[in-house]
């Protein structure tokens, strides 16, 4: 329970410290990453998220946001997880995935979809349509692979509107413990009193494997 607590702690500072201000999704079917598209006069290359469902329906958002957190009382002193809400005017689809340490920052693996406590081998699915109950995957696989600063997996579900497969870049927000970065205990705490920062230079020796050369 106390992870738990640290995880839903830490996830709620995230994003709230690392999301701007909410953009309206772009129209299903306008862009892909890396696609050179031009506005009047300009050029610019998309880079967000593509989510390419296999009934046709086509979802588009910002970069993918992997979570790392790093704690003595997290199993094996970590927690990692991608997170992913894309949208399609009334729909939007979402997505979690359970990482191990070997994902980052290249690697590639496969979770388990299925009604559970998130952990590194295991991933939520959802799709929500305006007005109409949400669809939660039960039963399924995910397969994805890191490489090169992007992500790329697919959906095998076993209710097929959730199937689907996603390309895109991904922005990494590290925590750890205020001690890791030189600070004084100020920062995210669970009900058991455990803090976090976010290292957003990744200067901690926990976070620097996510620093861009």
């Amino acid at each position: 329970m106390a992870a738990e607590r640290l995880a839903t702690a830490f996830a709620v500072a995230l994003a709230t410290a690392c999301s701007s201000s909410p953009e309206a999704p772009a129209p299903a079917g306008s862009s892909a990453p890396g696609e050179v598209l031009e506005v009047g006069p300009r050029t610019f290359t998309f880079t967000g998220t593509d989510v390419r469902a296999e009934d046709g329906s086509r979802f588009i958002s910002r970069p993918m946001t992997v979570w790392a957190a790093f704690a003595s009382i997290l199993p094996n002193g970590y927690d990692f997880s991608l997170e992913l809400t894309a949208g399609a005017e009334t729909q939007s689809w979402t997505a979690k995935i359970g990482l191990s340490s070997a994902d980052l920052p290249e690697g590639e693996g496969e979770a388990r979809i299925v009604q559970t406590q998130m952990a590194p081998g295991i991933a939520w699915v959802e799709r929500h349509r305006l007005g109409a109950p949400a669809i939660r995957g039960a039963e399924g696989l995910v397969r994805y692979r890191f490489h090169d600063g992007r992500v790329r997996f697919t959906v095998s579900e076993s209710d097929p509107s959730l199937n689907a497969t996603v390309e895109g870049e991904y922005n990494v927000a590290c925590v750890v413990p205020p001690a890791e970065l030189g600070l004084q205990e100020n920062g995210v705490s669970s009900d058991d009193g455990v803090q976090l920062v976010e290292d957003t230079y990744f200067e901690s020796a926990k976070c620097a494997r996510f620093r861009q050369p």
